[in-house]
């Protein structure tokens, strides 16, 4: 989903970035799970090991396009353990949102980990998309998306996330009172949302071959992610 290349020197360049990503969003994982292990700490801290996750297979098909691009199986199962992840990953936000707002009556255990069942399983038939990711061998086998596939991975995304995020969100926006918690919210929001900035920027990178915005986004999306996963930690995480 993020910046990839096939030389070796930059290949190793954005490697370490990847990693380091990993292991602050594996290290906000642990802080979360250390404090307790209530119901909207456990989803919240999925989120982190998860995005974790597919930044760790991510790393490592950086590792195997730079040093074994003729191995295109393996390329093609490291892109889907990267990519699945990190599209996965917020189902989490979502229902965490849903489960603080306390809505035990309609939004049980058994609900949420159906609704996340759900949308994991779509989400597999997504990569079934006819012609929607090919590998491109100009390209040092780097996944690339079709225009179609796209425009239905943004429709997609944004009626099953986004929009439900933005519903709930405001309603819990409205519940708190004290101008230190509506702060907070407001930072935990932000953050939400430079995911969800990261995400759309990731499909444009893989579907618009321009070199400049190519480059450019390599730097914005480690930007954003970083300060986005730190808003939403310390927007209302660290108070969990």
């Amino acid at each position: 989903m993020l910046y990839q290349s096939s030389d070796p020197i930059r290949g190793l360049v954005i490697f370490l970035p990847q990693l380091f990503m990993a292991l602050m969003f594996l290290y906000l994982a642990y802080k979360l799970l250390k404090r307790n292990k209530h119901r909207p700490t456990i989803t919240f801290s999925l989120f982190y090991l998860v995005v974790a996750f597919g930044l760790i297979f991510n790393a490592i098909l950086l590792l195997v396009r730079t040093f074994n691009p003729e191995n295109i199986i393996l390329i093609y199962i490291l892109y889907f353990l990267t990519s699945y992840p990190l599209i996965f990953s917020f189902i989490f936000l979502l229902t965490f949102i849903i489960s603080i707002l306390k809505l035990e009556t309609t939004f049980t255990v058994k609900t949420q980990i159906l609704i996340v069942l759900i949308y994991g399983i779509i989400n597999v038939f997504v990569y079934l998309f006819p012609g929607g990711i090919f590998l491109e061998e100009s390209l040092g086998w780097r996944p690339v998306y079709s225009w179609i596939f796209s425009i239905f991975l943004y429709i997609f995304f944004t009626f099953s996330i986004v929009i439900p995020t933005l519903i709930y969100s405001s309603r819990l926006m409205r519940m708190f009172v004290a101008k230190d918690l509506k702060r907070r919210l407001r930072l935990f929001i932000f953050g939400i949302y430079g995911m969800y900035i990261t995400f759309y920027g990731a499909i444009l990178y893989n579907t618009w071959q321009e070199p400049f915005y190519q480059t450019l986004w390599s730097i914005l999306a480690f930007i954003l992610m970083v300060t986005s996963a730190f808003f939403i930690y310390y927007g209302i995480g660290q108070n969990l």
